[in-house]
């Protein structure tokens, strides 16, 4: 399974989620580190890498 990457405060913030949030994007978060494509996204061009962004909305 991928550990996941948290860039800048992000992994801060997230745990400033309200809860239900919070167990939601914990699920998104599990799913992804085990291949699966998440609910939510949007596709992302970086550094010539395909790469996805799940979208978290509050």
């Amino acid at each position: 399974m991928k550990k996941p990457r948290f860039i800048g405060s992000s992994f801060y913030d997230l745990k400033n989620f309200p809860a239900e949030a919070r167990c939601e994007t914990g699920f998104e978060l599990d799913a992804v580190q085990r291949g699966a494509m998440p609910l939510d996204f949007k596709p992302l061009l970086a550094a010539r890498r395909y790469r996805q962004m799940g979208k978290i909305n509050e």
